[in-house]
């Protein structure tokens, strides 16, 4: 399902790294595997994923690849010195986009060295707006769809409310235990 930040991150790739952040399971790795089927040639890189770790350490990634993916890179010790070093090092004609979660936010705070080398994006769930575009139903029933199952795309897309509550499960707190 195509995504409202779809075109402006395209957009911007061609200009500058492109940071895209969001709450965990909001849908950036598939924004970004989406993003890669229009480039050809990209690479996708995990820092979660040992071997891309490896690729990532040691900078071995294809340096023909058009779009170069980086996820959860955040976790890497000074990553930010680093990935200075990575867009600074790279082809002009390779763009690059560093996707995670939104705890990655936290590096816009304080003495920035990636000040000038990027454009972020935050992704956030289905909006009411969103599922009206993309499929096709007036705003009262998006909005009914979205108050059952909540704007997150697994359980938004899921194909019935049983899947949707699933998905939901581990997500929901207990409640407090009340004094007797």
């Amino acid at each position: 399902m195509k995504r409202y930040l779809e075109e402006l991150v395209l957009k911007d790739l061609t200009a500058k790294m492109v940071v895209l952040t969001g709450p965990r399971q909001v849908g950036k790795t598939t924004l970004a595997r989406q993003l890669m089927q229009l480039f050809g040639n990209a690479q996708y890189l995990n820092w979660d994923v040992l071997p891309d770790r490896g690729v990532l350490q040691r900078q071995s990634w294809n340096p023909r690849a058009k779009l170069l993916v980086m996820d959860e890179i955040r976790k890497m010790h000074d990553w930010k010195g680093w990935l200075k070093g990575v867009v600074d090092g790279r082809s002009p004609e390779q763009a690059l986009l560093v996707t995670g979660s939104a705890h990655m936010e936290t590096f816009r705070q304080g003495g920035d060295s990636l000040a000038g080398r990027y454009f972020a994006f935050r992704l956030h769930p289905f909006s009411v707006r969103e599922w009206c575009e993309q499929q096709h139903v007036d705003p009262a029933d998006a909005l009914d769809h979205l108050l059952e199952r909540g704007g997150f795309p697994e359980p938004c897309l899921a194909s019935d409310s049983v899947q949707a509550d699933r998905w939901r499960a581990p997500f929901r707190i207990a409640p407090a235990m009340e004094k007797t």
